[in-house]
């Protein structure tokens, strides 16, 4: 057994038994709003038997075996404007048929986000809105979010970690969980967060596409410091609403007991003397950056945005670099949403998600095709470019590394912020369910790319079963040119490149 495969195989065995314990470290907030995951652990995806031959071979330079000019390049399939669940219409592009049976909807395959740390939207003291696509139709019967909020032991660990913080003003001056997050420029909550009622909502067609405040579900009055200890809580609607897929729709939380006075940024006496029976949250989840990245890329476009409003008589205010994790339950029990994680997606070394690579440095997606075959004809993937002006190589092999397609990307089309770029494979690829596959990026020694990644929320406290996360794959890394591989990062190894196939016979994008 060659060295390449002895890494790959033990890969898989790390993995198998990973995913067999369910792990309960919770990441912490820090003063800013945002989780510190220094004492969270990670939990593995399942992965392939180890009958599966994962052999490397390095990906194309244009050497021997490969074809690096075979391939479309380039972003020719606009992003916005083009969905059409119904028929192609005038968007020169195949209807969007979507399989109800598939993660996706078998529209694309892979992992549809880009984000590059965890962050909050501004707590709004009326209304906070999450604007989804649905990638599947049925009965929605409940959703869940990310409950975060304050406990006066997380209160009690920052200050002991950061003397002299803000956390150490909530922690001398008896500031619990109610009362310190008044004293914050941002807070997962203030008060006991409310009384929340969660609505799905149609949208109302405008160009802004907001709430329409038709609610065609409903759950029961909560209020959110009442679940503390359930920090991902299922919240069922009173009676179930049909959803179709393609369509978009609005996650609103309402709240009956807000405060009148402002939600941050209060003294310590003011603080003190809040109603505990009031209060306001937040939605959590992670940034993408900048508004300009298409944070959704050529699935969702930009029809992922978070909104809010202090009352009824305010317009609604979007939170441009924001998107809180959510998901949706069918009646069958499948859940859909977005559950993926980038935290530290910027950082470099054990814990970070990014890494830049050229020359010998390589990356690549390794995954185990599941839920059936599929017949893919390209791809996009979100890269920065830091430096240089090669093109960018993506061979996608087997599991025993025999090459079966492979594009090239001009170093134009990538910035030096991220960007999701299409590249037609030079031929159409039969992906068979149960195989192992891996796609290998890389490029000549002057020229530096860098990819950032994100992992599932399917570890606790969240345990998510989102369908829509790419189960059975994983990122690697290579420092001696793809003659050994191993995990992407120290920290989670679950994690995906920000990479879509596209499905032979349907649209290259769609979404707002």
């Amino acid at each position: 057994m060659n060295c390449a495969r002895t890494v790959a195989l033990n890969r898989v065995a790390r993995f198998a038994l990973m995913a067999v314990a369910s792990l309960a470290s919770a990441c912490e907030a820090s003063d800013s709003g945002q989780p510190s995951c220094s004492d969270c652990t990670t939990t593995g995806r399942p992965s392939a038997s180890d009958s599966q031959d994962l052999s490397t071979s390095s990906a194309p330079k244009g050497g021997e075996g490969t074809d690096t000019g075979a391939s479309d390049v380039g972003t020719s399939a606009d992003t916005t404007g083009l969905s059409d669940t119904t028929g192609s219409g005038d968007t020169g592009q195949p209807p969007t048929i979507w399989e109800d049976d598939y993660p996706l909807g078998n529209v694309f395959y892979g992992a549809p986000y880009s984000g590059s740390y965890t962050a909050n939207a501004r707590i709004h003291r009326y209304q906070n809105a999450r604007r989804f696509m649905a990638t599947r139709s049925g009965l929605v019967q409940a959703m869940r979010y990310n409950n975060r909020t304050l406990t006066r032991a997380n209160i009690d660990d920052r200050c002991d970690a950061q003397p002299g913080s803000v956390w150490c003003v909530c922690v001398d001056n008896a500031l619990g969980p109610v009362e310190c997050g008044y004293t914050l420029s941002n807070s997962y909550h203030v008060g006991n967060g409310g009384t929340q009622v969660v609505s799905l909502q149609e949208d109302d067609g405008s160009a802004d596409h907001h709430p329409s405040g038709v609610v065609l579900a409903e759950s029961s009055p909560f209020v959110p410091l009442e679940l503390w200890q359930d920090q991902y809580p299922i919240i069922a609607f009173v009676a179930p609403y049909e959803v179709v897929a393609g369509e978009i729709y609005h996650l609103v939380w309402t709240n009956l007991s807000p405060p009148e006075h402002a939600v941050s940024g209060l003294s310590v006496e003011a603080a003190a003397s809040v109603s505990p029976g009031e209060g306001a949250i937040g939605l959590n989840g992670y940034g993408v950056g900048s508004p300009e990245i298409l944070t959704g890329g050529p699935l969702f476009g930009a029809s992922d945005a978070v909104f809010g409003r202090d009352n009824a008589a305010e317009p609604w205010l979007a939170d441009p670099d924001t998107l809180p994790w959510y998901e949706i339950q069918y009646a069958d029990s499948v859940w859909t949403g977005n559950s993926t994680a980038f935290y530290l997606a910027q950082g470099d070394g054990a814990a970070g998600g990014r890494r830049d690579f050229g020359g010998d440095a390589q990356v690549r997606q390794v995954f185990v095709v599941q839920d059936g075959d599929r017949n893919v004809d390209g791809l996009w993937i979100c890269l920065a470019r830091t430096s240089g002006d090669d093109p960018l190589q993506l061979e996608l092999a087997d599991g025993r590394g025999t090459s079966l397609a492979s594009a090239s990307i001009v170093a134009a089309e990538f910035e030096s912020s991220k960007t999701w770029v299409y590249a037609a494979l030079s031929g159409a690829v039969d992906l068979l369910e149960g195989e192992t596959y891996t796609l290998t990026l890389s490029t000549l020694p002057e020229t530096a790319y860098q990819s950032e990644t994100g992992f599932a929320l399917n570890y606790g406290p969240y345990q998510s079963t989102n369908r829509d996360e790419w189960t059975m794959a994983w990122a690697e890394y290579s420092g001696d040119g793809g003659t050994s591989w191993a995990a992407y990062v120290a920290y989670h190894e679950d994690r995906d490149l920000s990479l879509l196939f596209t499905i032979t016979g349907k649209p290259k994008s769609i979404g707002l």
